[in-house]
């Protein structure tokens, strides 16, 4: 099946290869299902296409703009040949298809009001349609969305306008009301790697598999996918094939080399080399720590353990498996001469880059520097970063854990309660594990902030009344939140949950561990509401300090949730729980720094939010969104893998599809007065939402770790 045109011979692989019609597109199966009915059933509005860049918009509006002014085939599958097919393929000036760009000079109201009124204000001899594709919508002014706006009214049926932005936000809920809003998600790996399989088909490139997964899992879209597998290609011999290995050299060898760099010189104590390497990761501090991340996170679960996972294919093949070998032997013989094992001084070296610094150059350098001291034994390195004067000794004590982190050899081990009352039980820590899942899956955020309180510090000596002062704070601040979490994808309210307990003194103490927007600044509101009960208390100095980090990479934000429930809620699980002959609190990967008994209380010892609580996983089983555990599963090697955000992806595509398949059945009725066929689509629909509630059932709870992460790589603060 060809796919390019004679004359895109010598033009850039992704330009070669872009769909000619729909049968050759890609995916976006639900998107041509709809320009497709529309055209069949010449009812064509203006259409919106909401994407990423390189999804496709532009390609779909050029093949959309074929159908319909073809010269040879109107209304039909374009022929490709005419006159009218050909130009727009191969982007030259066209009588009826118009190209603009609203970033430049096309979306000036000046420019804009000259085209709208002598450009297409007559339809030429033999097209059927003027067709105007606007590229980055969202920068229309609002001068020019009100100008086309009266065009969008005034021309309807002889001018059709295709808008093509990133986020359909910033246009006016009257402009998108006369418009056909179609969403293009992103490719997945799979049609990713279809795309580089045909393009290495139709344009004779020999490359090895291997070599294609790794272009196509490290690539976001097709387009970028193919101009790798171009700047690979050129890097070629005449003749040979692309291997996996000159893939990596030619894309990816700075990146991965400069990380594995990075931690040979910190496990040699070698500072200067370490800052060397962080020179050469690149100006994105953001790429970078992901990048030391991702390397990390292989080796925990495919060479250190205990628990092992399934990296893909893809990061199997970004790094040489010589040089993990060697960075692995490193390890061991670190972890060696600090008198610990392999597990543990990992561990540290996880815990220090899952906690990191903000996103600027000085911050990562700093860090790394911390991370070569980390990594030196006493008296063994070569040229310590306390030489240059930037840090203390690793012996030396640790005054601030935000900054530091307590070395393995610091742990001790947690003798058992006598009382289990005093503890969290199993069920109680499955609760909490579940409500924190189901905020991931349904709602795509995670828990990130949190508030330890003791209630003796304001007077408050009763179960009741300290229970209640945690419900009304809760209320209160759901209340001034609710402007900015009360959206259609986060549920009305503050997404929470609480537990009451006592310190070793018996005195009252309550954790509250919440969901907060970035850029949320309640610290003043919160000093004012304690305030209240602060007044006849002289004696207190501090008032509950806000524990808040909003991390903007999704698997940074998941390790945040998992460290506050760790420190606040599951530190008080009781240690002699075991499954599997392993202590439960082990599984849930709680630093034994942090272990301490909950106490003893009469009251509910646990609440939730009713968003993620049993009311909420209730309401979406029974909209056919059923709630996964890998806990209730008996997963455990799935627990903090990150697998819950992909998941909620996968729920959004299918809410979104369902949305697309009821429009779908709503324009066949628009188009049909047939009262037979109405029955049909009614019964057609029937079926459909019927099958909704059938499908969580089957759905498959093992599945590949997303993020990778290890189970204790979100200890501490």
């Amino acid at each position: 099946m060809e796919i390019h045109n004679s004359s895109m011979i010598g033009s850039p692989l992704p330009t070669a290869m872009r769909p000619l019609n729909f049968d050759t597109v890609i995916g976006h199966e639900a998107a041509i299902a709809q320009l497709s009915a529309m055209i069949r059933s010449q009812t064509m509005s203006h259409v919106i296409f909401v994407g990423a860049s390189g999804v496709g918009k532009t390609t779909l509006a050029r093949i959309l703009a074929k159908n319909l002014n073809c010269v040879e085939r109107p209304g039909t599958v374009p022929c490709g040949q005419c006159a009218s097919c050909r130009s727009i393929d191969e982007g030259r000036r066209h009588r009826a298809y118009h190209e603009l760009n609203a970033a430049g000079r096309d979306g000036s109201k000046e420019e804009l009001s000259d085209f709208l009124q002598h450009d297409i204000s007559v339809v030429p001899p033999g097209y059927r349609h003027h067709i105007v594709f606007i590229d980055e919508a969202q920068r229309l002014s609002t001068y020019s969305q009100d100008l086309l706006l009266k065009s969008l009214e005034e021309q309807r049926g002889k001018t059709i306008f295709i808008f093509a932005l990133i986020d359909e936000g910033p246009l006016s809920e009257a402009f998108q009301a006369r418009c056909r809003i179609i969403r293009l998600h992103p490719p997945t790996i799979e049609q990713r790697l279809l795309a580089l399989q045909r393009a290495c088909f139709e344009a004779k490139i020999g490359a090895e598999q291997d070599a294609l997964v790794l272009i196509a899992e490290r690539s976001s879209s097709i387009r970028r996918a193919l101009s790798r597998l171009e700047q690979v290609r050129d890097a070629t011999e005449d003749g040979d094939r692309i291997s996996v290995e000159l893939a990596r050299t030619t894309l990816f060898r700075e990146e991965s080399d400069a990380t594995i760099a990075l931690l040979k010189s910190a496990l040699a104590g070698d500072a200067a080399s370490a800052a060397v390497a962080i020179d050469q990761m690149g100006s994105d501090p953001s790429a970078a720590i992901s990048s030391i991340q991702r390397l990390l996170t292989l080796i925990k679960v495919t060479q250190i353990g205990p628990h092992f996972g399934h990296p893909s294919r893809a990061e199997m093949l970004l790094y040489d498996h010589a040089a993990i070998a060697a960075l692995v032997d490193a390890i061991v013989r670190t972890a060696k001469n600090l008198n610990h094992s392999s597990y543990s001084f990992y561990d540290e070296l996880l815990e220090h880059w899952s906690f990191t610094p903000p996103p600027t150059s000085e911050a990562l350098r700093l860090h790394a520097l911390r991370f070569v001291d980390l990594c030196a034994a006493t008296g063994s390195c070569n040229e310590p970063s306390r030489k240059l004067g930037l840090l203390p000794t690793i012996s030396e004590p640790y005054r601030s854990s935000r900054l530091r982190r307590p070395r393995a050899t610091r742990y001790r081990p947690q003798s058992t309660a006598a009382r289990p009352d005093q503890f969290l039980s199993s069920a109680q820590a499955a609760q909490v594990y579940e409500a924190a899942t189901f905020l991931v899956q349904e709602f795509g955020i995670a828990l990130n902030a949190a508030l330890k309180i003791n209630f003796i510090e304001f007077g408050i000596a009763s179960e009741e009344s300290a229970a209640s002062l945690l419900t009304n704070l809760s209320r209160e601040m759901a209340q001034r939140l609710r402007g900015r979490t009360g959206s259609a994808h986060t549920g009305p309210g503050l997404h929470r949950l609480s537990l009451l307990g006592r310190d070793a003194t018996g005195n009252i103490t309550g954790s509250l561990v919440f969901h907060l927007p970035a850029g949320t600044d309640i610290q003043g509101w919160l000093n004012s509401y304690f305030g209240r009960f602060a007044h006849n208390q002289p004696g207190i100095n501090d008032l509950p300090e806000l524990d808040f980090r909003a991390p903007v990479d999704p698997r940074n934000a998941l390790d945040r949730q998992w460290s506050l429930l760790r420190r606040y809620i599951w530190a008080g699980l009781d240690p002699a729980l075991l499954i599997q002959n392993v202590p439960l609190i082990d599984h849930l990967a709680v630093a034994n720094r942090q272990r301490h008994p909950a106490g003893a209380v009469e009251r509910a010892r646990l609440r939730f939010s009713h968003s993620i609580g049993r009311k909420g996983q209730t309401g979406a089983a029974a909209e056919g969104m059923a709630h996964l555990s890998a806990w209730h599963a008996g997963r455990w090697d799935q627990l903090f893998t990150g697998w819950e955000l992909q998941e909620h992806r996968e729920r959004v595509r299918l809410r979104e599809r369902r949305c697309e398949a009821l429009t779908l059945f709503e324009a066949r009725r628009a188009v049909t007065g047939d009262p037979l066929a109405l029955s049909v689509i009614d019964k057609l629909e029937h079926d459909e939402r019927t099958s909704w509630a059938k499908d969580p059932l089957n759905r498959p709870r093992t599945r590949p770790c997303w993020a990778a992460r290890s189970p204790k790589s979100g200890t501490g603060n």
